[in-house]
């Protein structure tokens, strides 16, 4: 805030020679520029409130992040078995694809990606 401090200080001093000179526009002038330093400084201190708030709310989600799937029989599950993933956007881009899963009479492959075509042969 020593910005501002610093900033009012000086608006104080302008004010104290303008009422020295006796000019009532300027001394106006003045005074409305103080009243809208003041709201500037209210702001900000808003601003530096809400984002102090966001870094915490940041660095929660951080910490409670999902921990990272498991790799098995050629495609990725979250921790709780939900899945089967794409390895290959995953190991990519870090996306959990969900596969689809392909009919009955395919039978060079049970599972494909949507997103990047790959082909899965997926045992239980």
């Amino acid at each position: 805030m020593d910005l501002f401090d610093g900033a009012v200080s000086k608006v104080k001093s302008i004010y104290e020679l303008a009422k020295l000179l006796g000019n009532s526009d300027l001394l106006l002038q003045i005074s409305n520029l103080q009243i809208e330093l003041a709201d500037l400084k209210s702001s900000y201190a808003d601003l530096t409130n809400e984002n102090r708030e966001l870094k915490q709310k940041i660095q929660g989600l951080e910490e409670s992040r999902e921990e990272p799937p498991v790799y098995k029989n050629g495609a990725y599950y979250s921790q709780n078995g939900d899945g089967p993933f794409c390895s290959g956007c995953y190991d990519k881009d870090k996306k959990l694809i969900r596969l689809s899963k392909l009919g009955t009479q395919m039978r060079l492959a049970s599972h494909i990606c949507p997103v990047c075509k790959g082909a899965y042969k997926l045992t239980k």
